[in-house]
């Protein structure tokens, strides 16, 4: 027995030296210690201490491109180093006025900047930052905003290039002046290598050009630039802690060099000192797919590329606004789908091509090479979710989507029901019902009387019959009486129907009495029954 308490009273001794030290270890690690930490959070853990002990002013944090789990930055980056401290930009205005600060997003409350987009998951960051300026340059020289849209996947693969290897800003701004670009509808991108031969067999006729490109360095060459052609073509070095990039304003303050990033240099701030430039990586990092990185950080301020005198043929604006609108329901099976009319800044004449089908993915070609921007579409099937599309196409060929767009069919009306209101219990009465809708082939009908009793689905009849039905309730009470039809296997809406039974009069009144005085006992026989409930 003493033994067994000697062993008992050692393993407590044991247990209680572990707690302690273990209690201790946790003490000592301060307040972001956590079991087995993943290596993603760790690093965003000593991100954040460099930004707080450097002074740095940014954000980190997990987004698409850090997450707990992955950090994709690397095959994100496909800039190839080119340092150069020569600028060829003499035709940049040396005595122009600079303002403190500048954003092509917000000129006297325009935004002349394209959306932002994703290169997915291969290195062409070149292409995206080269296509992003000359969009929004385009749309300068025009004078008018339409999300001017081109293809990156035909400056980066027919330019020579594969997701793997990357290539030089200085030669995708050449390829730009020597060849032109389409619009992206030419070559769509898909973010994996692509062979050349898949752009449109007419992408001679589809090509934007440039008179002139040049270059710009340091910090009032870029800003003459940036305030005179419009948003620039950018490169930088970049680090393991830009990936974690939240918001702020971007410094390098943790880790080694990962490789060189492209991008579009759309404004500057001389107050604190930033530039702010629109990444392709997507919407759901940084600021909304926008960084601002402090000047002279990571040599983005080396060389930056302009493009000037914009020709060639421009694509149509975009179809928009849709009828019925995008997420509309209760549409009718006949709908006129209609969009607002595509500008041609080239003066050509625009058609369009109409893109329907159930589901979500528009498919189906309904309409090709049509003038008006409408068309009306009959025999659309009910209670049924459709998707559409339009694209808009010049004489040479030049295109531009629409976005996808949905509407759902409303079900079958309702039916008319007609029968009695108000009757006796343990009577049967007559009831009749018809279709609204009578554009199907074959109808199926169900009663729900109300009183844990129905019909189950009878029928098939035609879309013109009139259903007649009986039914008795047993108890006095009032019941809610629910009817639908199925048009060719889709079910309408309900139609609701309420009837009141009261108690049956007595047997002996029908038969001892005048039909005067019997009506007379009816009322007041009815009377009490309501009176008392």
């Amino acid at each position: 027995m003493r033994r067994n308490t000697r062993s008992i009273w050692g393993i407590l001794i044991v247990l209680i030296f572990l707690t302690v030290n273990f209690s201790m270890t946790l003490a000592d690690s301060g307040d972001n210690f956590s079991i087995n930490p993943s290596s993603n959070q760790q690093k965003l853990l000593e991100i954040q201490k460099a930004i707080r002990e450097n002074g740095a002013d940014w954000i980190a944090g997990f987004n698409s491109v850090f997450t707990p789990q992955e950090d994709h930055l690397g095959e994100l980056l496909g800039c190839m180093e080119e340092y150069s401290e020569n600028s060829s930009g003499d035709a940049i205005p040396n005595d122009i006025y600079l303002p403190n600060s500048w954003d092509w997003r917000d000129v006297n409350g325009t935004n002349w900047v394209t959306s932002v987009k994703n290169q997915g998951g291969c290195g062409s960051c070149v292409a995206f930052g080269t296509i992003g300026a000359l969009e929004a340059v385009v749309q300068i020289e025009i004078g008018q905003v339409f999300n001017c849209d081109l293809s990156e996947a035909y400056l980066f693969f027919c330019g020579g290039r594969s997701c793997s290897t990357g290539w030089y800003t200085s030669k995708a701004v050449s390829f730009v002046k020597a060849n032109g670009v389409p619009d992206e509808e030419c070559f769509p991108y898909k973010g994996y290598d692509m062979p050349c031969g898949e752009k449109a067999n007419n992408w001679k006729d589809r090509l934007v050009r440039v008179s002139n490109t040049g270059s710009a360095n340091g910090l009032s060459g870029i800003k003459n630039a940036l305030v005179t052609y419009g948003p620039l073509v950018v490169d930088f070095d970049v680090y393991e802690d830009f990936g974690s990039y939240n918001g702020g304003i971007y410094e390098h303050v943790w880790g080694n060099k990962e490789g060189g990033h492209a991008v579009t240099l759309v404004g500057y701030n001389d107050d604190p000192g930033y530039w702010i430039c629109k990444n392709s990586w997507g919407k759901n990092w940084g600021e909304n797919g926008f960084f601002k990185i402090k000047y002279h950080q990571c040599h983005i301020d080396d060389a930056a590329y302009y493009f000037d005198g914009i020709y060639g043929n421009i694509q149509p604006t975009q179809p928009r606004n849709p009828n019925p609108g995008n997420g509309e329901s209760n549409v009718e099976p006949m709908v006129n789908l209609s969009w607002t009319k595509s500008i041609d800044f080239n003066g050509d004449k625009v058609s369009y091509d109409v893109y329907l089908s159930e589901g979500n993915s528009p498919k189906d070609l309904i309409a090709h090479d049509i003038e008006k921007p409408w068309i009306i579409v009959d025999g659309l099937k009910k209670d049924t979710r459709y998707s559409w599309k339009v694209i808009a196409r010049d004489e040479y060929g030049s295109q531009y989507s629409s976005d996808r767009w949905i509407f759902a069919v409303r079900p079958p009306l309702p039916p008319v029901v007609n029968g009695t209101f108000n009757g006796k219990a343990n009577k049967e009465y007559t009831f009749t019902a018809y279709a609204t809708d009578k554009d199907g082939l074959e109808y199926y009908w169900f009663f729900d009387w109300g009183d844990d009793t129905n019909s189950g689905w009878i029928g098939p009849y035609g879309p013109s019959k009139k259903i007649i039905v009986t039914h008795t309730w047993n108890d006095k009470g009032t019941y809610n009486v629910k009817v639908r039809y199925k048009e060719d296997g889709i079910s309408s809406d309900w139609a609701n129907y309420r009837v009141t039974m009261s108690r049956t009069i007595p047997l002996f009144i029908n038969k001892q009495f005048t039909p005067f005085i019997r009506e007379i006992l009816y009322k007041l026989l009815d009377f009490n029954i309501r009176r008392l409930g």
